[in-house]
């Protein structure tokens, strides 16, 4: 994009939040490119008031293409057809796919079992991380993944579509899935699910990626580009 273009043409180097973006961004350029990554900074621990009576799975993502609800929606039947008794419940926005989001839960034969939520505040969000038994973030494609880093904050067991920046920001040893495929998508979750020695070596890396990304650790990496 032009935009794109000109801040690089005017830049002496260029700070970028992944290695796969810096992939990409060296195709246009020459110029020097930085890797920090992205941090979160959680001023505010909520406490849970509202608590969940059943199990669930917990996906977060704007109402787009790329973010790949969809897809999750419907490996959701499969988890479901293998007795899975909980639920599945996504936060997200009134965007492009919304409305596709929406008629695709009415017409599932689980519809019940699904809820999404819109315009969520920072406190249910919170405890929707707290609270769920698997975190799954579906994406096509990332410029990094911020939902990973707060589902690592609450130590939970994440499962996440194959592409490149994920398995960069997770070390490539959490458990991945081809975002394309819906039954491989449930393969993946249900393979989580049915193992709760796997879930534990799984959550030992998570708080390892919440390390990490610790908010002091990275703002000392950007301090360091001024001495």
């Amino acid at each position: 994009k032009p935009i794109i273009k000109l801040g690089i043409f005017f830049c002496d180097r260029l700070v970028t939040v992944s290695k796969n973006i810096k992939n990409d961004l060296s195709k246009i350029t020459k110029k020097e490119i930085i890797v920090i990554s992205n941090f979160i900074n959680i001023k505010k621990k909520f406490l849970s008031k509202k608590k969940f009576k059943e199990n669930y799975i917990f996906s977060i993502g704007h109402s787009e293409k790329r973010k790949n609800l969809d897809n999750l929606i419907k490996a959701f039947m499969y988890i479901k057809l293998e007795g899975y008794r909980g639920n599945l419940i996504i936060c997200t926005n009134q965007g492009s796919e919304y409305e596709k989001i929406e008629r695709l839960i009415d017409d599932h034969p689980y519809s019940n079992n699904i809820k999404l939520l819109k315009n969520q505040d920072n406190e249910t969000v919170f405890n929707l991380y707290k609270q769920c038994e698997l975190f799954v973030l579906p994406s096509f494609y990332e410029g990094f993944g911020i939902p990973i880093l707060e589902a690592s904050y609450h130590n939970k067991v994440i499962a996440l579509s194959s592409i490149p920046v994920f398995k960069e920001i997770t070390f490539n040893k959490l458990i991945y899935f081809d975002p394309t495929n819906p039954k491989k998508i449930s393969d993946k979750i249900l393979f989580i699910l049915n193992n709760k020695i796997k879930q534990e070596k799984l959550i030992k890396i998570t708080k390892k990626v919440n390390s990490h990304y610790s908010k002091k650790k990275i703002l000392n990496r950007f301090n360091e580009l001024f001495v």
